[in-house]
């Protein structure tokens, strides 16, 4: 298993594994990838080059009196139904983990 950030030549996949798991129509899958997609970092895991799970994180700031907190929202957390209960995700979401704090993200929701 191969776990990486996504990129454009993914969207089918990642849109179909979307459709799989959350059962929405292609016209709310069509909206995310428009207007938050661009925004977000996409992880993925995938087998033999066709994606088996992914997870969206969406930047956010946490603020509370003049502290801030650069935060980031996992979003969208999916798993190919033929690889569910092995771990996949699980692996998927510490390496997200992993790659945010790298980025300076101080908090995951």
């Amino acid at each position: 298993m191969r776990l990486r950030k996504t990129n454009l030549d993914d969207l089918p996949q990642l849109k179909a594994l979307w459709a799989l798991g959350f059962g929405d129509t292609e016209q709310e899958i069509e909206a995310f990838f428009a207007i938050s997609y661009p925004t977000a970092t996409g992880f993925c895991a995938e087998e033999d080059g066709r994606l088996i799970a992914a997870a969206y994180a969406l930047p956010q700031e946490l603020a509370w009196g003049e502290r801030t907190a650069k935060a980031a929202y996992l979003y969208a957390v999916a798993t190919d139904e033929r690889w569910r209960g092995q771990g996949v995700c699980r692996t998927l979401l510490a390496f997200a983990e992993k790659e945010l704090k790298k980025r300076g993200t101080d908090c995951l929701m």
